[in-house]
């Protein structure tokens, strides 16, 4: 959706290069060299972005970019265009294409070997051609280039998907845009419909979406082809370091200022060599290396050229020398000061202990003669004392005795008396509660009587009530079978007397129930009272438990807590560890990866130097044989004889170019007018400086003459180039012409 952004992961194919390469290793290794541009052209923009950060001038920077490859394969003129038009030719083959693919890009093969894009070789086939990609020379195999790229879905058979109504088959087959068929119209149908196109298409819309966002690079290398840990296979990470073309990004970063350093790391690792003021790092090394202007100061680093960086190191391994013999002078001078100090320790230490025996020795015998003295004054003064102390010991006895009769006599009467006192005390304390007690206890005795007594009186009303109801029962049932009652005023005393005496008990019994539900209300209250007492105890006594239960669980989280944090603990300095071990690995690898580069590095310039030497040799060879060449055309008058020299000249050219290590001529068709020469060889190793002897013994003729003239030169040739590279052009024109 428009104004949210986008995050994307693109994993790369990777670079392929196999033992027979396609046209889909075409494909690949094309689509990587696209990455690559734009890897690089990325890595030199980020390092002019940190110039421009830091405030450092920006120079030109060289760095190598694959352009060349991207025009050969995606050109005008290169192998996608020429394979669109082999594919729309009806006689259109693979052979055609590698002949035609050499014949219109014959300048990206010209010059050295090492800078040709499309590499020519005698031993490929009519199908065969290599490309100088950025990872190393791929060959490929161009058999079926033309059916794999025309291989496409015919017209109709897409518009057919098109109108079907399955969504599966019609989503397989989209429309086209407007723009593109418009476009389609115009061009031909069969080179806008081959796979290299689409391909072409596809990797553009890639190339356009990657250039609207922020990339960053993560670079995934194998340290071994085994899977196994802790083994790192130098030959094949630096391959891959190479193909991954983090070389060449290193290269580019390191192009104008090869190291870098923070300004508070140069001052604290070269701050032996002066004094830091007020300048900072950048005065110190303004003081340091005067006005070698080696270094650029930026906001936060430092950038060194090249050897700058080691000059300082130098610097400060003299200072530190310096510094390690003042520390080694001064710690023999403190290891002799102390082995002196406890010499003097020693001497002291005996002088002491001669001075102390010889007064020991002096006060053992004044202290043998104190001791008799004393011990006659002190046997004397004991006997004194001993007299008065047996005398004071007996008045002490008879005194104890006394003072200890008067004392328990005195406490016998004050126990006695005491024991009395407690006693009324108590009597009196307990008297009233006592009374209070035979109070309560009478009243209890008299509410049990009480109740006792209501209880027989309310059997008896009970027992006279059922009586009761049993005579006026019988009552009720003589009535029914006896004469008519008399009238009223006639009735009996009798029945009279006993309904009364009914009506009396009835109120005395209703009485007594009275008193009886007073008494159960009371005695309800005191239950009630004790039950709710009772209740309370136990709710309190089941919160107590709950309090309880909750600290015994919480003091158990408690302790399970502490257990587990302290595994966590454990856990973690296991963990830190780890990470330290892995950290001082990491960095023992990348000094060892960047010692491997330096020595990449030192291999490259030797291989250099090596190469230039080589070229100026063949220069320089080619100079020779043509003076020689023209000496003998303008001194010798034998024609024969001159031709055959041209043509060993011209053989020596083209064996020597062919052959880097030197090369052999025969001279045995070297014959002149007078007599027979000897067959030898004219330079058995051009590379040699073994003199040779003389072809022609004795020769007298001008033809001779020549010919002993050229093999002298040519020996002298030999010596000077290959003996002695000192000597200039006329030393050897000289020699030629003795």
């Amino acid at each position: 959706a428009e104004g949210w952004g986008v995050i994307g992961l693109l994993d790369i194919f990777g670079f392929e290069s196999f033992k027979v390469n396609r046209f889909e290793q075409l494909c690949i290794n094309w689509c990587n060299e696209k990455l690559q541009q734009k890897f690089t052209v990325d890595v030199f923009r980020s390092v002019v972005q940190e110039y421009e950060a830091e405030g450092i001038p920006l120079t030109a920077i060289e760095y190598e970019d694959n352009a060349d490859v991207l025009a050969l394969i995606e050109g005008r003129m290169g192998a996608i265009s020429i394979l669109n038009e082999e594919c729309v030719r009806p006689k259109g083959s693979d052979s055609s294409f590698v002949s035609k693919l050499y014949a219109m890009n014959a300048s990206s093969n010209a010059g050295p070997a090492s800078s040709q894009v499309l590499i020519t070789n005698k031993r490929f086939t009519n199908l065969q051609f290599s490309i100088q990609h950025y990872a190393g020379a791929i060959v490929y195999d161009a058999t079926d280039f033309v059916r794999k790229n025309a291989d496409t879905i015919p017209v109709d058979l897409v518009e057919l998907g098109r109108m079907s109504k399955h969504e599966l088959i019609s989503g397989a087959f989209p429309p086209e845009p407007l723009a593109k068929s418009k476009t389609a119209r115009r061009g031909s149908s069969l080179v806008s419909n081959t796979v290299w196109t689409k391909f072409r298409n596809q990797l553009s819309d890639l190339m356009a979406e990657l250039n609207k966002t922020d990339t960053r690079y993560i670079r995934c290398i194998k340290p071994n082809t085994r899977k196994l840990p802790l083994i790192v296979d130098h030959a094949s990470t630096i391959e891959q370091l190479r193909c991954a073309g983090v070389v060449a990004a290193v290269t580019i970063s390191r192009a104008a200022f090869p190291n870098r350093l923070l300004s508070s790391a140069v001052a604290a690792r070269f701050g032996c060599l002066g004094a830091v003021d007020g300048g900072g790092a950048a005065g110190l090394l303004e003081a340091v290396l005067g006005d070698d202007k080696g270094f650029e100061v930026g906001a936060t680093k430092i950038y060194f050229r090249s050897g700058v960086l080691e000059r300082l190191e130098q610097l400060r391994l003299v200072k530190m020398s310096e510094f390690s013999t003042k520390i080694t002078s001064f710690v023999r001078m403190t290891l002799c000061r102390s082995r002196f100090s406890a010499l003097r320790a020693s001497a002291t230490l005996c002088q002491s202990l001669a001075r102390a025996k010889r007064q020991r020795t002096r006060y053992e015998s004044l202290l043998a003669s104190a001791v008799l003295i004393q011990c006659a004054a002190r046997c004397a003064s004991s006997r004194r004392v001993s007299v008065s102390r047996r005398r004071a010991r007996a008045a002490t006895r008879i005194r104890a005795r006394y003072l200890a009769h008067r004392d328990l006599r005195a406490f016998a009467l004050a126990r006695e008396a005491a024991v009395r006192i407690q006693a009324a005390s108590r009597r009196v304390a307990q008297q009233a509660k006592f009374v209070v007690a035979l109070r309560e206890a009478k009243e209890e005795k008299k509410l049990e009587n009480q109740l006792a007594a209501l209880q027989r009186k309310l059997a008896l009303e009970e027992e006279k009530r059922m009586k009761a109801e049993q005579r006026a029962k019988e009552a009720e049932s003589r009535g029914a079978g006896a004469p008519p009652l008399p009238p009223t005023g006639s009735r009996r005393p009798a029945d009279s007397d006993e309904i009364e005496e009914g009506f009396v008990d009835l109120g005395s019994q209703q009485a007594l129930m009275h008193e009886s539900g007073k008494m159960m209300e009371y005695l309800r209250k005191e239950v009630f009272k004790l039950r709710t007492h009772n209740s309370q105890l136990r709710t309190e006594n089941e919160r107590l438990k709950e309090n309880n239960r909750r600290l015994m669980d919480a003091n158990a989280a408690a302790g399970a807590s502490f257990a587990a944090l302290n595994q966590h603990s454990k856990q973690l300095s296991k963990n830190n560890i780890k990470f330290q071990q892995d950290v001082t690995a990491a960095k023992s690898r990348e000094q060892a990866r960047a010692t491997q580069v330096a020595e990449l590095k030192d291999e490259l310039k030797m291989q250099k130097a090596t190469y230039i030497a080589e070229v100026h040799s063949r220069l320089q060879y080619s100079k020779i044989l043509e003076v020689v060449a023209r000496t003998v055309e303008g001194r010798s008058s034998d024609p024969a004889l001159v031709e055959e020299i041209n043509a060993i000249v011209e053989d020596c050219e083209k064996h020597y170019l062919n052959s880097p290590n030197g090369m052999t001529i025969d001279i045995s068709r070297m014959k002149t007018p007078g007599r027979r020469k000897k067959r030898r060889s004219l330079l058995p190793n051009f590379g040699s400086p073994k003199p040779e002897e003389d072809l022609a013994e004795g020769g007298e003729d001008d033809d001779e003459g020549v010919v002993d003239g050229l093999m002298k030169g040519l020996r002298n040739l030999g010596g000077t180039f290959f003996g002695g590279q000192g000597r200039n052009d006329e030393n050897r024109h000289e020699n030629l012409g003795s």
